[in-house]
């Protein structure tokens, strides 16, 4: 697997844990401004690493298939 492929796995599993993380933070009687900002952080990352990674796999694998 090609670092294309890493960052398109860690930005999907990066974003998933920052979502859960803000709704975990979110959730309670008294939120927790830690935990929002670091599944804020996560979520933005992962998507961005997520995005970057499939952009950059599909320009750089073959367009047909034999």
């Amino acid at each position: 697997m090609n670092i294309w492929g890493w960052l398109i796995v860690f930005g999907s599993v990066g974003a998933a844990v920052g979502f859960t993380l803000y709704g975990m933070g979110t959730a309670t009687l008294q939120p927790s401004g830690q935990i929002i900002d670091i599944g804020k952080i996560l979520m933005v990352v992962g998507v961005i690493a997520l995005a970057i990674g499939f952009v950059a796999w599909k320009a750089t694998t073959r367009s047909h298939r034999v």
